[in-house]
């Protein structure tokens, strides 16, 4: 195994959670609230030290809503940061 390998597996677990969490978030919120998340996945796959502070208030409106999708991110970017 090497980084690439590994830092494919986690990522795509982070992206597998959000579709769920996204999923589960259009069917609870209206339909207003939940267009802010339009582009998230972008948003979740940039490096968090490379957000807007626009772009950080979507993403942290987000995790209020789905905070295992926060922790998560957590997790993610923290391997990222070992690698």
């Amino acid at each position: 195994m090497d980084r690439f390998h590994v830092a494919k597996l986690y990522r795509k677990g982070l992206d597998e959670l959000r579709k769920k969490e996204l999923k589960r978030l259009k069917k609870e919120l209206p339909e207003a609230d939940y267009k802010e998340f339009k582009g998230v996945m972008w948003l979740l796959r940039r490096n968090p030290a490379e957000l807007k502070p626009e772009e950080v208030a979507v993403v942290s409106g987000l995790f209020k809503h789905a905070p295992l999708l926060g922790s998560a991110y957590v997790f993610c970017y923290t391997l990222t940061s070992i690698f």
